[in-house]
């Protein structure tokens, strides 16, 4: 599987993309396994940096894998990657609000 994330492209190329079923906001890491427990369908990460924001499309596609049964969230930072995966792999719950998926501050 190949998310062709990020860049600018030509109206016919983008077109062209679109007519294939390239979504929007698609997120970054996409595994569509379910998790050895069974908990979750699959895991999907967007990764952002510490003061990058999600735009309404990838916080679309993060919350209707997530009612589909995936784990899904942001990741600012190789951390919070790790407890993303880890959760999944564990089947538990990551430590997230709702309903932008967006980590909890740590004021």
């Amino acid at each position: 599987m190949h998310v062709p994330n990020g860049g600018k492209r030509a109206r016919g190329e983008a077109g062209k993309m679109r007519a294939m079923g390239v979504r929007a906001g698609v997120s970054d890491f996409i595994h569509p396994m379910h998790s050895p427990r069974g908990s979750y369908t699959g895991l999907a990460i967007e990764l952002k940096s510490a003061k990058g924001r999600a735009s309404k499309e990838q916080e679309e596609f993060l919350q209707d894998v997530a009612a589909a049964g995936w784990l899904a969230g942001i990741a600012r930072s190789l951390d919070e990657f790790v407890v993303l995966a880890e959760c999944w792999l564990h089947d538990r719950t990551p430590p997230f609000t709702s309903p932008t998926l967006e980590p909890k501050s740590k004021a």
